[in-house]
């Protein structure tokens, strides 16, 4: 196979062997190529790149019979793709609440339920509604990843869970509740759990490169006791984009 004989091919120009098993008709490995592709565009954040290649891989993939090996492959291009869109197009802008969707609708499809990749679609949809003026929208996506959070018992998703429900109940005026579910995100911000959430982020390439690598209050979004719930008094949520998501 041509990653065999030339392997620094497959480690830096992943678009290239894309384009060279999609014109021999190899499907199932232009798609595999093409994501990685993307991923690659993205990470050097070429969003505009990684979208047309990550678009590429998910046009072949509607070619292809319904297995579900391929759905899994398309649930990780669509949130792959649901991070390039919100970094170069906006997080409110309807292809995202579309391409969310969808991987929304594939978590079910390919057992994915509670997996980190459940959590990041969970995420982005509650960014794009949140900022999109959709306050009870959100909170309900947040309530939902909350309790994922909390069957599984992850402190650091139990951090972010509480921290978007808490944000959420702000903007309903709800502010007992808000500050209870934001005392308890406060609470989580231990490096244990710090440890737990950099642990799950890390399980996935479909998250912003970014992070990973940011500091305990950016990857959670939650601001010290001294700041209170918001930051810097603008009403919005600290780094509302960590993940995807």
């Amino acid at each position: 196979m041509l990653e065999e004989s030339f392997p620094e091919v497959t480690d830096q120009q992943p678009g290239l062997l894309a384009h060279h098993y999609t014109e021999a008709g190899v499907i199932e490995r232009a798609v595999i190529y093409w994501g990685r592709a993307g991923r690659q565009s993205a990470a050097r954040s070429a969003m505009l790149e990684a979208e047309a290649q990550l678009r590429r891989g998910l046009r072949l993939i509607s070619d292809l019979p319904d297995a579900r090996e391929l759905q899994r492959q398309e649930l990780d291009l669509q949130v792959t793709l649901a991070s390039a869109l919100m970094e170069s197009k906006g997080h409110v802008h309807p292809e995202v609440a579309e391409v969310l969707g969808r991987a929304r609708s594939l978590i079910g499809e390919t057992e994915a339920d509670g997996t980190i990749l459940h959590f990041s679609v969970l995420y982005g949809l509650w960014v794009a509604q949140y900022l999109g003026g959709e306050p009870i929208a959100a909170l309900e996506q947040a309530k939902e990843f909350l309790a994922l959070a909390e069957s599984q018992t992850r402190s650091g998703l139990l951090l972010v869970g509480h921290r978007l429900v808490g944000t959420a109940l702000i903007l309903t005026g709800d502010y007992r509740a808000a500050l209870s579910h934001l005392d308890r995100a406060i609470d989580y911000t231990g490096p244990k759990s710090i440890r737990s959430l950099r642990s799950d982020l890390a399980q996935t390439s479909e998250l912003p490169p970014s992070a990973c690598e940011r500091g305990h209050s950016g990857i959670a979004g939650i601001p010290t006791k001294r700041e209170g719930p918001l930051s810097r008094g603008s009403g919005m949520p600290n780094n509302p984009s960590i993940v995807t998501l």
